[in-house]
């Protein structure tokens, strides 16, 4: 049986909104919200945290111990060896990466891409479809030896930033699965990288009053479709590519 490993990226030294990664909507961090979506996953064996060894990601490791949540931390630019020594220590057969600035990420559709990555033979990599769905729900599942193969093998520093830009470089090289759909959602974001989404995913929350870690995506991306000008605060932020 594959162990699969969910390993979410976080740090405290965003350029454009630093220790977004702690910040509070109501008495919880955005990170939190992020995890207990997460444990909600069925195909989700284990859950770690990949912070750096900055002393600045000091407060991501204490935090980490404080909830019972398994961490590990390694470099700060090259996140690729920290995201393959993550997975050596965990022991991982597959790897499914998020990252810590998607709190209202979706267990459900992590479960369908990993499916995907499950059920179509012979796929090196599976990922969302974000020219389709809305930003914030980014997934992407492969292999360990994927992951040990870019490890050993890339050598520009953007693609170990990036950790998988790699592959995306160089299609003709792996067999990549895009779960994608009909509708386009697209024109949304639930991304947390400046004070205005931060600002948008307050307002959701405090609109489910507590229940949002039972809400879906498509009850979200409903909730900004009778509520367009919520849209309108977050629209100007640029995704960076």
């Amino acid at each position: 049986m594959s162990k699969v490993v969910c390993i979410t990226m976080a740090r405290m030294t965003s350029s454009r909104l630093p220790g977004k990664t702690l910040m509070k909507i109501g008495s919880l961090p955005l990170l939190e919200y992020h995890i207990e979506r997460l444990r909600r996953a069925e195909n989700i064996d284990e859950i770690y945290v990949a912070t750096t060894i900055n002393k600045t990601d000091d407060v991501i490791n204490e935090y980490c111990k404080s909830k019972q949540i398994k961490s590990f931390r390694g470099d700060e630019e090259d996140v690729l060896s920290r995201y393959q020594q993550c997975a050596e220590l965990a022991n991982a057969d597959i790897i499914v990466r998020v990252t810590g600035d998607c709190p209202l990420i979706d267990p459900s559709l992590v479960d369908e891409v990993i499916d995907c990555y499950k059920n179509n033979k012979g796929c090196d990599y599976a990922h969302l479809d974000i020219t389709k769905f809305p930003r914030g729900f980014d997934c992407e599942v492969f292999s360990k030896k994927v992951l040990n193969e870019l490890n050993e093998e890339v050598v520009i520093p953007s693609h170990r930033e990036h950790v998988t830009s790699f592959i995306h470089s160089h299609p003709q090289r792996y067999n990549i699965f895009t779960h994608s759909m009909e509708s386009d959602h697209s024109d949304l974001r639930f991304c947390v990288d400046e004070k205005t989404d931060l600002e948008l995913i307050e307002k959701i929350i405090n609109f489910y009053e507590g229940d949002i870690y039972e809400k879906s995506w498509f009850e979200i991306v409903e909730l900004m479709r009778d509520n367009p000008e919520w849209a309108l605060i977050n629209r100007e932020v640029v995704q960076k590519t």
